[in-house]
């Protein structure tokens, strides 16, 4: 009987790394810098982990003011509210105040899944630092989600949206009375979505052709 042996931790850098830069194109965000990375350089990112913290990806969108930073805290031991607190607060003490007013979202990659009580502190940090976290597991992303065959196409939408269009279209006072989409869901965490956003899905359909459909982002936690 044969068993497959587990990955080194180059190995999942590697492979993690185009679908992150993925990830963010697909958020709108400029990432060619970071394209032509090699297995030797992910061989020199997994040794630096070990002593010090490595480079972050980082990339800003003017036109939408939106600015992304992916870190990474792959330690042995899954990271704690404290330590996710820690990061948090030492990315926004070395931003550029250039960047005050644009949303800020800061994507973590940890070794292994964090704690529901990690996760519900995230809704927490948000509201006090107004920097979006999302923290994803390296092995969540060895595929790009939105590739797979059985996912239909998901867009983030303008807030705008609701009031010129959906309010009147489906009759309703309030985002929240569309169907909702899980701020944890799969697709929704690669696109995105935070809480309040509204998203597009795209099915086909055989009568139209495709058939659109619309989700409220809600919160998985509890704060």
């Amino acid at each position: 009987m044969s068993t497959t042996a587990p990955k080194h931790l180059s190995a999942y850098l590697y492979e993690s790394r185009s679908v992150i830069l993925e990830m963010l194109e697909q958020r709108g965000f400029q990432v060619d810098k970071y394209k032509n990375f090699t297995s030797a350089e992910m061989n020199l990112l997994a040794s630096e982990i070990k002593t010090h913290t490595p480079e972050p990806i980082v990339s800003t969108n003017f036109d939408s003011k939106e600015h992304i930073e992916v870190h990474y805290l792959l330690d042995k031991n899954s990271p704690t509210a404290k330590t996710i607190d820690t990061l948090v607060n030492s990315v926004i003490s070395k931003r550029d105040e250039s960047l005050n007013d644009f949303d800020h979202t800061l994507v973590i990659i940890t070794k292994s899944k964090c704690s529901q009580s990690v996760n519900d502190s995230l809704s927490y940090l948000y509201k006090e630092t107004g920097t979006y976290v999302q923290i994803f597991s390296i092995r969540t992303l060895m595929f790009n989600v939105t590739k797979h065959t059985l996912v239909p196409p998901h867009t983030r939408l303008e807030p705008s949206i609701f009031e010129t269009h959906l309010k009147n279209e489906y009759h309703i006072k309030s985002p929240d009375q569309l169907p909702h989409i899980m701020d944890n869901d799969p697709v929704a965490k690669f696109i995105g979505l935070r809480p309040g956003d509204i998203c597009k899905i795209t099915r086909p359909s055989l009568s139209a052709g495709q058939h659109q459909v619309y989700r409220h982002c809600v919160s998985s936690t509890l704060g």
